[in-house]
This record gives structure tokens, C-alpha cells and sequence, in this order.
């Protein structure tokens, strides 16, 4: 976990500053993730293409020094983590597959979520509204 907030560390300091070098290594970070902290890695990818999506759409006119950037973060990761995440996970056995529910087991799925959320259900839509 460490080195997701390591990542996310760069990140933000990418976001600020917009110096690539932040990215590269924030890449080379997230790159290790998949034989250490496998959902990690997944989670970071996913944050960080929705920074780059946010960052084209707010910077327009900048568009291809974006691309540029974030072109050095997906290089690390090209390199050293897709042939591992080829090594790690099973083709053609639907090891990634969206499961909602996944855990609930027999009972309904309304019933479940209703168990665990508990008083947090009530204070969600509150916490939304202030």
C-alpha cells in the first residue's frame, strides 16, 4: 500500500507542478504494482487515467504537451508491467469479470448491502446534501 501513496504522492505533485518527471516516476511505481499489490495496481491505473481525461478536457489548448506527458507515465508501465500482468493472470479464464455482489452469497442482493451499510445508509444521502 505504501507504493500506491507513493504513486499518488507523484501524482499530485504531477498535477501541481505538471513537470514529467513526477509522472515517470509515478509510472515506474505503479509498474512494480501488479507482483506486489495486484488491486492496487488496478486502482492506480484507473485513477490515473481519469487524470489524464481530466487534464486533455481542461487544457485543450495544451493538448498534445498532455499526451506528451502522460505518454512518460504509460511508458514504465508498457515496459515493465503489461508483460508481467501477461505472466500473472490466467487468459481466457474471466479472472477479471465485474461481480456486483460478489460476496453476498445466497441472500438477496438488497439484504446484503442493507447489513453492511447499516447506519451508514442513513448518513450517505445526509453527508451528500451538506
Amino acid at each position: 500500500m505504501i507504493l500506491g501513496v507513493l504513486a499518488i504522492y507523484f501524482l499530485w505533485i504531477y498535477w501541481e507542478t505538471k513537470n514529467k518527471k513526477n509522472l515517470l516516476i509515478a509510472g515506474l511505481i505503479i509498474a512494480f504494482l501488479p507482483i506486489i499489490h495486484t488491486h492496487t495496481f488496478v486502482t492506480m491505473i484507473i485513477v490515473a487515467m481519469f487524470l489524464a481525461i481530466i487534464q486533455l478536457f481542461s487544457d485543450i489548448k495544451n493538448i498534445k504537451k498532455t499526451i506528451f506527458d502522460w505518454t512518460w507515465f504509460a511508458i514504465p508501465i508498457i515496459i515493465i508491467a503489461l508483460p508481467l500482468v501477461i505472466l500473472i493472470f490466467p487468459m481466457g479464464k474471466h479472472f477479471f469479470r465485474w461481480q456486483f455482489g460478489w460476496m453476498k452469497g445466497g441472500e438477496s442482493l438488497w439484504w446484503f448491502w442493507f447489513k453492511n451499510l447499516g447506519i451508514y445508509l442513513l448518513l450517505i444521502p445526509t453527508a451528500f446534501v451538506f
